[in-house]
């Protein structure tokens, strides 16, 4: 499928249409996501509405100024086919921002008017938020899922995340299938920061986009699932901007990989490969599928999801669990900062990078 318009940006039109509640869009930065994502939600008929979702508070309260909007400069592109907007706070609503079009009133300053056309919120609080009625909004952007490494985790770790939005995307579909109506369709958009996505884990599809990662593919149809993967590959805008000077500086370094050739981070596949398990000895379960081995005669340890024997000691993906591990597990982490664990895929070393 080809994911480009003729000018190079990226197709978001032709995504976000594809029959599939749940699409994920991973591409470089500077691609057009958000922007055509942003364009497509101002098309929206009038009877339909959208909801804009970041990550945190903060970072839904940013765009909620008009000079931080993602749909600024789709308007601003296109004033003959946009009318203006209006985002502000929803009365009554904390956390909530809405996105009007906007008119002038007597004294010349740009106002609401008529309806919402969508709304603007953050994960880590619309999760929270229960018993409230979305059936007019039809398709959820999600911008910057995959968080980058210096951002704080959420309260409940990477399987918290993930829940979040799933409890997000059930909390506004409310049960319109049951009623013949068509799902609600959540689009989550991110850079090639990592393929370490907590919804990622929460839907148990780490294992099909690492593997697309690997393969070089463009896309992951899960089409019995309801979900589309989308890696972007070759686009001819990250091919024109090697030429403008941040990328010349940066040419040879992580940044650039990840920007342009849409590569996930050099440390993503470090230290993982095949082991002989029978020179190991199972030590611990870290979640339901995960085992921990030491090396029979020396330091080195081997995490995989092949179970041989009974462990020790179990762990889980909680705050309790977390401190548990880090006290009794002391080998363990020293190993790992002397490069001495073998992941037997990258399934294991994410479960395990989140429990530390």
């Amino acid at each position: 499928m080809n994911v480009y318009l003729p000018n190079g940006y990226a197709d978001m039109k032709k995504i976000m249409s594809l029959p599939y509640p749940l699409i994920f869009v991973i591409g470089g930065r500077g691609t057009g996501k958000t922007y055509g994502a942003c364009k497509e939600l101002l098309a929206l008929p009038e009877n339909e509405k959208f909801f804009f979702l970041r990550r945190t508070q903060d970072e839904a309260d940013a765009i909620s100024y008009y000079d931080f909007s993602p749909f600024q400069p789709v308007i601003e592109d296109n004033p003959e086919e946009y009318k203006p907007i209006v985002v502000e706070k929803v009365p009554h609503v904390k956390n909530i921002s809405g996105v009007w079009h906007g008119k002038l009133n007597d004294d010349g300053v740009m106002v609401a008017d008529g309806e919402a056309l969508g709304y603007i919120g953050a994960l880590s609080t619309i999760h929270k938020i229960r018993g409230f009625n979305m059936q007019s909004v039809t398709i959820g952007v999600y911008d910057e899922f995959i968080p980058e490494k210096h951002v704080s985790a959420f309260r409940g770790g990477a399987s918290g995340e993930g829940q979040a939005l799933l409890n997000c995307i059930e909390t506004i579909g409310r049960n319109r299938e049951l009623k013949g109506k068509k799902p609600f369709k959540m689009v989550c958009l991110s850079n090639a920061n990592t393929i370490a996505s907590p919804i990622f884990q929460s839907l148990g599809i780490i294992d099909s986009v690492n593997k697309m990662a690997l393969k070089g593919k463009q896309e992951c149809i899960l089409p019995e699932r309801g979900i589309a993967v989308f890696i972007f590959r070759d686009s001819p805008i990250s091919e024109a901007k090697k030429n403008t000077s941040l990328y010349k500086a940066s040419a040879d370094g992580d940044f650039a990989t990840m920007a342009l050739k849409n590569d996930f981070d050099a440390s993503t596949y470090m230290f993982i490969g095949a082991k002989p398990i029978e020179e190991y000895r199972i030590l611990a379960q870290v979640g339901e599928d995960v085992y921990i081995y030491k090396h029979k005669s020396n330091n080195d340890y081997y995490v995989t999801r092949h179970r041989s024997g009974t462990p020790k000691r179990a762990y889980n993906d909680d705050e309790m669990s977390k401190r548990r591990f880090k006290r009794t597990e002391s080998n363990f982490l020293d190993a790992w900062l002397h490069g001495n664990i073998t992941f037997s895929d990258y399934y294991c070393k994410y479960v395990l990078t989140n429990i530390l």
